[in-house]
This record gives structure tokens, C-alpha cells and sequence, in this order.
């Protein structure tokens, strides 16, 4: 077979023809307005979780501190093996969980003892001592080492005390603190009623 000869006007046409013009890649920067709001709204919920995080960390610091001082009581204990100074530790420990919790200002906790103290606990966090942790936090703490206390579950008392370090509220801590300046507010104005 033969190749065509090729016709001399389309030569001249050909030659000048010149190759498709593509455009320029759509470069990435600057950005479209709509990926700065985006990047905007992601960097603000990233400050604003950050906040919140450090604010909830920082008023529950003395949760942790408490924990970590429970478990220095138990620690003590399980090499001593003196439930009463357990006992005194934890108390001591509990109190100033208390005092440092926010909210509270009812400093009277310092001075509490026996079933007050332990309506006070409930006061904060129902239902998460057992009637033996009552029994010891409220009665075990003033017994004679030598008296015919029985014998305590420090183990189960442990427990109980961290579950209700971790459990109470400040916001139970805030209604009981109201409700004692009212009760002490009620009392103070019968007092003075009888007076008169």
C-alpha cells in the first residue's frame, strides 16, 4: 500500500494549529473562605474542650488527692495492722476532703463526730456507705483498743470510703450547706422568739 501524499493546504493548516491550552492547577492556598470558618470553629471546640477539661481537672483535685491519701491509710495499715489509726487517718482524710471540696464553707466539718458525721457523709453521697463502714467511721474511731470491738473489714471499709470519695457532689454539698444555714437561721429566730 501506498501512503497518501499529503495535500499541501492542509499542511499550511496544520501548521497552524497549536496545541490545547490547558489551564493552570488550582493551587490549594489560599484557602476558600469556607475551609477558614471550618478551621476557625475546629480551633475554637478545641479551646473551648481544653477549658472545660482543665476546669473539671482542677476542681476535682481533691478527689484525687483524697484517693491518693486513703491509699497511703490502707497502706499504713496493712503494715501496722492498727485499725484505729486507720481509722483516725481516714477521717482526717475525709474531713479535709470536705473543707477543700468547692462550694463548701461549713467549716463546722472539723468539729463533727459520731452520728452526725456519718448523716453528714450521707449528706453528700446517700447510699454509698455500708452500715458497717457507719458503724466503725461513727463508733469504732472512739473505742478502747483493748475493748471487745469486733473485728473491722478495713478492706471493705476502704472500698467503701473511695467509692464515696469518688461519688459525692458538691452540688448535694451546696443544698446540705443550705439547708444547714436555714436550719441554723430557723433555730436562732426560735431562740430569739422565746426570749422575748
Amino acid at each position: 500500500m501506498t501512503t497518501p501524499t499529503p495535500n499541501p493546504i492542509t499542511q499550511q493548516l496544520e501548521s497552524q494549529l497549536r496545541d490545547i491550552a490547558l489551564p493552570e492547577p488550582v493551587s490549594w492556598w489560599p484557602l476558600a473562605a469556607g475551609w477558614w470558618v471550618v478551621i476557625a470553629l475546629l480551633v475554637l471546640t478545641a479551646l473551648v474542650s481544653i477549658y472545660y477539661w482543665l476546669r473539671h481537672r482542677a476542681a476535682n483535685k481533691h478527689r484525687r488527692l483524697a484517693l491518693q491519701h486513703l491509699e497511703e491509710a490502707l497502706t499504713l495499715y496493712q503494715q501496722h495492722a492498727d485499725s484505729q489509726a486507720y481509722l483516725q487517718n481516714v477521717n482526717q482524710v475525709l474531713k479535709r476532703t470536705l473543707l477543700s471540696a468547692p462550694l463548701n464553707n461549713n467549716r463546722s466539718i472539723a468539729t463533727v463526730s459520731g452520728q452526725a458525721w456519718i448523716n453528714m457523709l450521707e449528706a453528700f453521697a446517700p447510699t454509698v456507705l455500708s452500715s458497717s463502714t457507719k458503724s466503725a467511721l461513727s463508733s469504732g474511731l472512739y473505742q478502747r483498743p483493748d475493748s471487745s470491738m469486733p473485728s473491722l473489714d478495713i478492706l471493705s471499709i476502704h472500698s467503701d470510703l473511695c467509692a464515696w470519695v469518688q461519688r459525692y457532689s458538691t452540688a448535694q454539698a451546696a443544698q446540705h450547706q443550705h439547708k444547714h444555714q436555714s436550719a441554723t437561721l430557723k433555730q436562732g429566730h426560735t431562740n430569739e422568739g422565746g426570749a422575748q
